[in-house]
């Protein structure tokens, strides 16, 4: 049961109205982004054009020879939603952001709603989502027609169906002999929760492979619980989904779908770089870590054991699985399941807590998003922690104009166009003919053979060239510098900078 509400200090309503405010601005943002028809950040043109291509009935994990050589680098989950919202809402970025909005705004619900349930008040319900959405990260990644908002989804909704199972003693009294009628029903309504957890884990690592922290953490739990039948049960629904879904989709794709996803995804880790990446987190991010270790030093009142080892462990994964932001093309989304754990936490820390350390708390949440204002300001960090250029960026007039434009050379164009955004070539039905960043990490490491379509290249059978981020490998590069001349650029100083080529005469 809740405990009584205690009347609001005015320190907790000083914290509560910063952390409001921030989600306000988000709100704001992802509005204006919602509403903008153009690519903003690397990758999602890629995502559309795998949702256009499932809305025709044709699948995305294609060969990447001959050309096209575009790599489906997700599985299925979030190009099936984007394909099914372009439906009412046409071919555009507006279903997919839609979908990512729509994900953000369920995740900070179901973090209230654990929160409620860990702490049994209405406080942490209220912070933690509050925490999440005054996030920088989630500010970053949150508006955007990308996976990881959907996995992220999905992956509360397994955090929430296992904490449900686990708070309510899942697998005590259970007996390996069977029982009465009674007994057996009673072990199958403690087995819904978990099992509905199930199902919510494969839907998001079949959206992101690596969101897995919550599975990860509900097996610890139970290994340490000695809870051998639920752990068998789990193990077996777990690793039994996932292992069939991927045989299937491999058979329908003729093994194509295992080398997008898993193969072409295998890219080299940047040993040397991963300090510093974690540290560019960690700097504005400290007031959320503090939160949340004070979560393992506050004494919880009598509670279910295994539910707070539970969220102390999805905590830990999460944390251990944000060290894959050293994996080359990889970015501080990798953080996003941290930052809701950590949020969830945090609120729960503020609920629990009394005294001196229930104000030091306040103080800390309120400095969360006062510290991330400062990022922008530090040239460093706000590049590595915003790799894109219009990325935390909310567009405006000036934005549209140039999308506008670009829109139009891609339109009008005779034949084909390559263009590294390549939402501008799906919005105006031709192909896309390359995935350059994949490809040139591909190409470096001699698992593509680039020659197929620097040829075409050379051959100038495409009628424009549209460079924007510069991630083609220095092969396709000299092709481009032999067959091509740059006509004119569309920029705006800080964000965009489009650069259009067309074939040179001879």
């Amino acid at each position: 049961m809740d405990r009584p509400a205690a009347p609001r200090g005015a320190l907790e309503r000083i914290a509560l109205a910063v952390l409001l405010v921030a989600a306000v601005c988000l709100a704001i943002h992802d509005v204006a982004i919602l509403v903008f028809p153009y690519d903003l950040i690397y990758g999602e043109g890629y995502l559309l054009r795998d949702a256009a291509l499932l809305r025709r009935g044709e699948s995305p994990y294609a060969p990447l020879a001959p050309p096209p050589a575009v790599v489906a680098n997700y599985p299925p989950v979030f190009p099936a939603l984007f394909a099914l919202a372009t439906v009412p809402f046409g071919v555009g970025f507006f279903g997919g952001r839609l979908v990512s909005i729509l994900a953000t705004a369920g995740c900070a619900l179901l973090l209230a709603r654990v929160a409620r349930r860990e702490a049994a008040g209405a406080t942490a319900a209220l912070f933690a989502p509050l925490l999440f959405l005054a996030d920088l990260v989630v500010y970053y990644w949150s508006p955007y027609a990308r996976v990881d908002m959907l996995a992220l989804l999905f992956e509360c909704a397994a955090l929430d169906a296992y904490h449900a199972g686990l708070a309510t003693r899942f697998g005590s009294g259970e007996s390996d002999g069977g029982g009465p009628r009674e007994a057996r029903a009673e072990s199958a309504r403690r087995a819904r929760p978990l099992l509905r957890g199930h199902l919510f884990a494969l839907l998001a690592l079949f959206t992101r492979p690596t969101a897995v922290a919550a599975p990860l953490a509900l097996v610890l739990t139970l290994a340490l619980a000695r809870d051998r039948r639920a752990l068998a049960r789990s193990l077996s629904a777990l690793a039994g989904g996932a292992v069939a879904l991927t045989l299937l989709l491999a058979l329908a794709t003729g093994g194509e779908f295992a080398r997008h996803v898993l193969l072409y995804n295998a890219n080299r880790f940047r040993w040397g770089e991963l300090h510093r990446l974690l540290l560019d987190f960690a700097a504005p991010h400290a007031p959320l870590l503090l939160g949340a270790a004070a979560f393992f030093l506050i004494a919880p009142p009598p509670a279910p054991a295994r539910s707070r080892r539970f969220l102390g462990l999805a905590f830990a994964f999460a944390c251990a699985g944000a060290l894959l932001v050293g994996k080359v093309g990889s970015s501080q989304n990798y953080f996003l399941e941290a930052v809701a754990a950590g949020a969830l936490l945090f609120g729960v820390a503020i609920g629990r807590s009394e005294g001196p350390l229930r104000r030091l708390l306040l103080v800390v949440a309120a400095a969360g998003p006062l510290l991330a204002t400062t990022v922008p300001w530090v040239r460093p960090l706000e590049l590595r922690l915003n790799p894109f250029p219009a990325m935390g960026r909310t567009p405006g007039a000036d934005d549209r104009r140039a999308g506008d434009e670009l829109a139009r050379v891609v339109a009008e164009t005779p034949g084909e166009v390559l263009v590294e955004d390549a939402g501008f070539a799906v919005r105006a039905g031709k192909r896309v003919w390359a995935h350059p960043l994949i490809l040139g990490y591909l190409e470096e490491e001699g698992r593509y053979d680039a020659r197929p379509l620097a040829e075409m290249i050379r051959r100038r059978e495409f009628g424009a060239i549209v460079l924007s981020y510069n991630f083609l490998s220095p092969s396709l590069r000299a092709a481009i510098g032999e067959a091509y001349r740059p006509e004119r650029a569309v920029e705006i100083p800080g964000r965009f900078k489009y650069v259009i080529l067309r074939p040179a005469a001879g």
